[in-house]
């Protein structure tokens, strides 16, 4: 179970690597959701608002409270053991600040906060989602060379973290980092079954077209449907005409690969029954879900508005 809060949601994650102080955990149950994100050597994580850099956060997220503490500073005691300053985002201010002991745990690959937050091996996330459109991936943190560019909405498995940058495992064994701001993190790479039933608007570049625009998934096959309103066009001084395009195709990781598509009017049965085998074959049209958002992304932009 996962609620929206009033601040914004950042889900930023990276696997523990042997011998480094950070990493980002996430535990999502009907209890509740929680995550934490420590990069305990830097001070290289956003803070949720954007706002500064910390050493890392853990947000909380249940029926009784909804807040992020901001880790400031950290002294290191014994191995794997640091006893962090942090604040609560939003009880609080940065002056008023609390203590807790953070220990590391490589013999079972677990990590605590305090006495209350235990996170285990199994919830390292394992996926990172690319927030902006033609993000470059690095050959190595900060000044590396660009190796490959991502789209807002591709996942990509996640092999680390260090100083803020992720380490992405990229197609034919290639390595990329990215930037913490221009990524986020989730714990699968999947299109839920519940995203099938959002449904929306999007308007064409010339701002003209409107398409509402749904889903759907039957014994492995994915639809969307694209109905054009009636909208008029001043350039030309006339009305344009409704109709709708039909597509067809699969789910691969977070994203709808739709193959074949038909247009209302062809063929003798009705759009709506239209099988994959009564469509034309078309360069593949790609929908990415973004865990991040909870919404689809289309040519770049959210189904349901924002930038």
């Amino acid at each position: 179970m996962k609620r929206q809060i009033t601040l914004a949601l950042f889900t930023f994650v990276c696997l523990l690597c042997a011998g480094k102080s950070g990493g980002v955990w996430i535990s999502s149950t009907g209890e509740g959701y929680y995550k934490l994100k420590l990069c305990l050597d830097s001070k290289s994580v956003k803070t949720p608002d954007g706002e500064a850099m910390c050493y890392g956060y853990l947000q909380m997220e249940n029926d009784f409270v909804a807040d992020y503490w901001i880790v400031t500073g950290v002294q290191q005691s014994p191995a794997g053991k640091y006893r962090v300053k942090y604040y609560s985002l939003r009880y609080g201010l940065p002056g008023q600040e609390e203590t807790a002991d953070v220990v590391f745990n490589s013999a079972d690959g677990s990590v605590s906060f305090g006495e209350a937050y235990k996170f285990t091996a199994d919830m390292s996330a394992k996926y990172v989602e690319v927030l902006k459109n033609n993000v470059n991936f690095l050959s190595a943190p900060v000044n590396g060379k660009p190796v490959a560019m991502g789209l807002r909405g591709m996942m990509f498995p996640l092999d680390g973290m260090e100083g803020g940058w992720y380490r992405l495992r990229l197609a034919d064994g290639m390595v990329g980092y990215v930037a913490d701001g221009n990524a986020e993190a989730a714990a699968e790479c999947t299109v839920p079954a519940e995203a099938f039933n959002l449904n929306g608007h999007i308007t064409d570049a010339d701002g003209m077209g409107v398409k509402s625009v749904s889903f759907s998934e039957k014994d492995g096959v994915v639809s969307m449907s694209m109905e054009y309103s009636r909208v008029f066009d001043e350039a030309k001084g006339q009305v344009r005409w409704q109709y709708t395009t039909k597509y067809s195709g699969r789910i691969e990781g977070n994203a709808l690969v739709f193959d074949r598509k038909v247009r209302y009017g062809v063929g003798n049965f009705e759009l709506e029954n239209a099988t994959p085998d009564q469509m034309e074959a078309i360069k593949p049209v790609i929908v990415y879900y973004s865990p991040t958002l909870y919404d689809f992304i289309i040519d770049g932009k959210p189904l349901h508005g924002g930038e």
